[in-house]
């Protein structure tokens, strides 16, 4: 399932934790019942009102208090109660477009509380983040580089790393590139570590030996024998060319250079170099 949670809620900045502004918020936030959907529309709300006045770090670190708000509510499972069988499968009848008025009324209170409704493979419903409604609710008082963090998040929504049990790399290229950009140009952003979970887990969609067909570039990543494929090895390589750059072409370089070393096969340091990512990954997430 897309984007897994941060196992522990990221704190606002210091800076802004006398602001007037902040302080109301947080008091604010503390009378919502985050086991109510409805409760991230109205801290979206607030957040506007408050944020028009504040300064841009105030804004930020009033954002982190939305997003743990936001964050905790889908971790509750608020959204939808997904032991009311007749419920989700009225969502999941009207998802994969059957007529059904109940799957649509709660598909639409999912949707205008912030949240998106999605299947798993047709046959299950789960309820996962909306970046995009973020953007178009908070936009106009949102700080750059939040903003467009949001946008890197809503191109993955509609871009994800897998479909079905089918990898996409060429989104994992495109997550990566922008991430690698996004660090550049945003050394001190209040949200990092979050951001950075997400490159690591597309740096691992595009590195590892999953033994899965992909469906954009239509190749296996590594043969029966372990061994890189040349359709592989040309779309690193036409990575690392694309991206002279930015870490995520050295990156690719770097891997590309250990499989080179071991005959391209994938055991062994090239395997070591993936372990380790997938090791930093797992330090930030709650599975």
């Amino acid at each position: 399932m897309r984007g897994l949670l941060i196992a522990v809620l990221l704190s606002a900045a210091t800076f802004a934790q006398n602001a007037d502004e902040r302080r109301e918020y947080l008091a604010f936030l503390e009378t919502l019942d985050a086991t109510k959907a409805s409760s991230t529309l109205l801290a979206a709300d607030k957040y506007v009102t408050l944020a028009t006045a504040a300064t841009d770090e105030v804004r930020a670190a009033m954002f982190v208090d939305f997003w743990n708000h936001y964050q905790t509510v889908l971790r509750n499972g608020a959204i939808i109660d997904y032991n009311d069988t007749e419920a989700t499968d009225a969502v999941l009848a009207y998802l994969t477009g059957q007529e059904n008025p109940r799957g649509e009324e709660l598909t639409r209170e999912i949707e205008r509380n912030g949240y998106a409704a999605l299947t798993v493979e047709g046959v299950d419903v789960y309820v996962d983040r909306d970046a995009q409604w973020i953007i178009d609710k908070c936009g106009a008082v949102l700080p750059a580089a939040i903003r467009e963090w949001l946008e890197i998040l809503a191109y993955e929504d509609e871009h994800p790393l897998y479909v079905e049990v089918y990898y996409l790399l060429g989104n994992a290229e495109a997550l990566m590139a922008k991430y690698a950009v996004f660090f550049e140009r945003r050394h001190d952003f209040i949200l990092r570590d979050e951001a950075y979970v997400a490159y690591l887990s597309a740096q691992i969609a595009y590195f590892s030996n999953y033994d899965m067909y992909d469906m954009d570039y239509g190749l296996m990543k590594f043969d029966e024998t372990g061994t890189l494929t040349d359709e592989a090895k040309t779309m690193y390589e036409n990575f690392v060319a694309d991206n002279p750059d930015n870490e995520a072409g050295k990156i690719v370089a770097e891997y590309l250079g250990l499989l080179e070393q071991n005959n391209f096969q994938y055991e062994g340091e090239p395997e070591k170099y993936v372990d380790a990512i997938v090791e930093e990954y797992a330090s930030y997430v709650d599975y």
